[in-house]
């Protein structure tokens, strides 16, 4: 039998707060034991015995990591099963559920990544719920939803780039917009392929090509990576994207993954962001300007 599965499924009473975490499932790809029970349990223990009794109805299934990168702490993590996202069809004819494929649950990589920017999103969700002058206005990570491309200029020539961010959102807060597109890095891409992704977005900004994905609010790239020394060295990576100059640019924003604190969503906003501007080695708070 396949891990995460059951032989027999047992009966079950559906609630409406199960099918908004079945639908989370879906819609975050998976989600740890923490992570629901920062979107919708009191305690952990809650969390673990409903999720457990979804999974022995056959509406949820676990996914196993065969390790953890960076020191995660464990715990079980749930994604949408067949039997979930056939329900939830039947409930919403016009949904389309997310079920996890089998090669990203073998992932482990995958799976701390994705975990990872769940860690972001659900900050934002916290923050929107417990600030009513905070507003998450949006959030996408489909593919078809982010991608970009760009023309990026290597000596003579120019190079197609396509630029895929792990996520972006914007937010309203104190009456103003805010545009951020994300990119979650573990600290496995070579620096010099970061460069070309950040002189990308550089290239994609400058010629107005996120006024379409984004509208007119104000832009900036957000990296969360792994260590210091890692952050130093994708914002000096940053710094280089301009082809005009190398004093950098505000565009480019940098933090430490664990700024994305499920137990205090608002270190986010706190003074834990570097720019990539060479003159600049102050730590900034992310909405100032």
């Amino acid at each position: 039998m396949p891990p995460g599965r059951t032989t027999k499924n047992k009966a079950i009473r559906l609630t409406t707060r199960d099918q908004v975490i079945l639908r989370d499932l879906g819609d975050y790809r998976f989600l740890s034991i923490p992570q629901l029970h920062a979107l919708h349990f009191p305690s952990k223990g809650s969390a673990e015995r409903r999720l457990r009794e979804l999974f022995e109805a056959g509406f949820a299934t676990r996914v196993f990591l065969s390790a953890r990168p960076y020191d995660r702490a464990t715990s079980t993590i749930y994604a949408l099963s067949l039997r979930g996202a056939r329900m939830l069809r039947e409930l919403d004819p016009a949904s389309f559920p997310q079920v996890l494929p089998e090669h990203e649950r073998r992932s482990a990589l995958f799976l701390d990544h994705t975990l990872r920017r769940n860690d972001l999103r659900i900050c934002l969700e916290l923050l929107a719920r417990q600030d009513p002058g905070f507003q998450l206005l949006g959030w996408k990570q489909a593919r078809e939803d982010v991608r970009a491309v760009a023309q990026v200029r290597r000596g003579r020539t120019t190079e197609r780039v396509a630029i895929v961010p792990d996520g972006a959102f914007s937010i309203r807060v104190a009456g103003a917009c805010h545009a951020f597109a994300v990119e979650i890095d573990m600290g496995t891409v070579a620096p010099r392929r970061m460069e070309t992704r950040y002189r990308a977005y550089w290239t994609w900004h400058r010629a107005r090509g996120h006024l379409a994905r984004h509208g007119p609010a104000p832009l900036r790239v957000l990296t969360l990576t792994t260590t210091p020394s890692r952050l130093e060295r994708l914002r000096q990576a940053a710094i280089t994207a301009p082809t005009e100059g190398r004093e950098g640019s505000g565009l480019f924003w940098f933090a430490l993954l664990d700024v994305a604190d499920l137990r205090q969503p608002d270190r986010l906003l706190r003074r834990a962001w570097r720019v990539a501007r060479r003159v600049d080695e102050r730590i900034h708070a992310l909405l100032e300007t």
